[in-house]
């Protein structure tokens, strides 16, 4: 908080929604993202799924929350409200807090081992990543409504085999690196350039790419 406001008293920045946050509520939601954002920012940062800067501005706190909102919900658009929710939801008491840790302390770990060389690539974007996590968490565990918006089943695992998975995620990263609005991926790369936040468009990213991860 002291650093906060020496940054507002310095250079008149005012405080975002995460800052906010993270200032309103004092309970165990609050607390589980600050544990896991300690744990998972430098391998956040290192992949280039968002800035330094960006971490700063507790932008790691934001994508961990909605994380858990996919565990909670399912896909739903991203908003202020459906972050404060989870926040407010879960101040007083968090007895999903292990299962919210164990499902997001795997992905990041598949992303560690199995899925290193996506580093850099335009997987790493938080939006495809938020999708990325969506498809995977499905097909592991399930997720509210995930049969119906995505047509699959879970199947208890990640993936089928890590290597086709990652050689299809990279042809998703190529195409929405060079944008091409034609070819086999053209709706996946239309939902990468354009209100990349709202539902159905993670729809359609979390698609594509659990189509990839049962190839």
């Amino acid at each position: 908080l002291l650093e906060m406001f020496r940054r507002m008293n310095a250079y008149t920045s005012p405080l975002n929604s995460a800052e906010k946050r993270h200032s309103e509520f004092q309970g165990t939601f609050k607390w589980f993202i600050t544990d896991i954002a300690d744990k998972f920012s430098p391998l956040i940062e290192e992949y280039g799924i968002l800035t330094s800067k960006q971490i700063i501005r507790m932008g790691d706190a934001e994508l961990l929350a909605e994380l858990s909102i996919v565990i909670e919900e399912g896909i739903v658009s991203k908003s202020a409200s459906s972050i404060r929710k989870i926040y407010s939801k879960f101040n007083d008491s968090f007895e999903n807090r292990g299962q919210h840790q164990e499902i997001i302390s795997g992905f990041f770990e598949v992303l560690r081992t199995d899925f290193s060389p996506l580093r850099g690539s335009f997987i790493m974007k938080p939006y495809v990543i938020h999708s990325l996590f969506t498809a995977m968490t499905h097909l592991k565990y399930g997720i509210p409504g995930g049969s119906e918006a995505l047509g699959i089943e879970p199947i208890g695992k990640y993936f089928k085999s890590a290597d086709s998975s990652m050689q299809k995620l990279l042809s998703l990263a190529e195409a929405h690196e060079t944008q091409d609005q034609e070819g086999e991926y053209k709706d996946y790369v239309a939902s990468c350039l354009s209100t990349t936040t709202k539902k159905a468009q993670r729809t359609t990213r979390s698609k594509y790419i659990i189509s990839a991860l049962v190839v």
